[in-house]
């Protein structure tokens, strides 16, 4: 099940989240769950309740109000995951992610252990040594057409500018 959190988008402390497992207040009180440091919001602002995959939020009766997606909450309102809820000055959004994977390095089974080893310690080349040469020989030709194209163009703005 994917885990649903409450994130502060804009206003003081941006980024603070808390996961929404269980009941969670939320204002300027130290003993809720998701501190904010807004002079605009209530002490015990908000609470947002889950159940299931609904998740609620209930205004505590602040001065100031509390809004999902910019309507009043009168009460109680449901919120869904990507709505903006704001709390004085702060928006919060409930999002949702999931839990973190862990990842594990594995062999490849699937894989000839001759050919991983012949990948590890490349002998020398099919081509010969002139394979070598001949590839640094091919960059060195790019650079220097390059150069050429450069130089062309530079003498081509300068005949039209004294022209």
């Amino acid at each position: 099940m994917p885990i649903i959190e409450l994130m502060t988008q804009n206003g003081p402390g941006v980024g603070t989240h808390v996961a929404l497992d269980r009941t969670v207040e939320v204002g300027t009180d130290s003993k809720v769950a998701l501190v904010l440091d807004d002079a605009s919001a209530a002490p015990r602002h908000a609470r947002f309740t889950v159940d299931g995959d609904k998740v609620q939020v209930v205004d505590l009766g602040s001065a100031e109000g509390t809004f999902v997606n910019d309507a009043r909450v009168d009460g109680t309102a449901l919120v869904r995951v990507g709505d903006r809820v704001r709390i004085g000055m702060s928006v919060l959004q409930v999002r949702s992610g999931t839990p973190p994977l862990r990842v594990t390095e594995t062999e490849a089974s699937f894989v000839a252990p001759a050919f991983v080893l012949a990948q590890a310690h490349p002998g020398p080349s099919r081509f010969g040594p002139l394979a070598s040469w001949t590839d640094s020989h091919v960059k060195q030709q790019t650079y220097v057409a390059a150069l050429g194209l450069l130089c062309l163009s530079a003498l081509a703005v300068l005949l039209i500018v004294f022209s």
